[in-house]
């Protein structure tokens, strides 16, 4: 089920029935998630604090979201998460899973990536920033695909530029755009 109203309009009165898993290795990081989840309308959270207890919640209920930090146990977020969608008779194999990381390097960026993982929360994350990637992989979900080796969402998914603004040249024509030095012809043929 997709919704056609851009993400920041939607209201967030339709994440209160959704059932959500927090996995993550520090009491006070899950603290904070599931105070700023409860903040967003959502009652029904669940907390693991390690792969070994998620892996048990998971068996025995299905979720709507699951939630990992990178500061989790033994197993990292990364191997959870790629157990997790390589599991061909799990109930939450296609549950979207967002990774909250401390930087956003790029190895662990595409680590995550390739993973499964549906999307990044970046530390320190405000109420905002949480709302909106919840509201992204709940209401514009990607296409699960099952690949050569891969099991997760689409990987190719469309980034939303600006259009490129004209620039007048000397003279009063438009002869450049301010995206990448290209002319205003070169953007009408691609």
């Amino acid at each position: 089920q997709t919704c056609a109203l851009p993400i920041s309009h939607m209201d967030t009165a339709s994440l209160n029935k959704r059932h959500v898993l927090v996995v993550g290795g520090k009491p006070g990081n899950t603290k904070l998630l599931r105070g700023l989840l409860a903040s967003l309308g959502i009652d029904d959270i669940a907390i693991a604090d390690s792969s070994a207890a998620a892996n048990d919640a998971l068996a025995n209920d299905t979720y709507d979201v699951i939630i990992c930090d990178e500061t989790m146990g033994p197993a990292n977020a990364v191997a959870f998460a790629m157990t997790l969608r390589r599991s061909i008779g799990a109930k939450n194999r296609r549950t979207p899973m967002l990774l909250v990381l401390e930087r956003s390097l790029v190895r662990r960026v595409e680590l995550a990536r390739d993973a499964g993982i549906d999307g990044i929360v970046l530390r320190p994350f405000s109420l905002l920033a949480v709302k909106r990637k919840l509201m992204a992989v709940l209401f514009r979900p990607r296409p699960f695909i099952n690949l050569n080796g891969y099991a997760g969402p689409d990987r190719r998914h469309k980034i939303r530029r600006r259009p490129a603004e004209p620039v007048p040249a000397k003279g009063g024509k438009e002869r450049r755009t301010r995206s990448r030095g290209r002319r205003k012809t070169d953007l009408a043929a691609s």
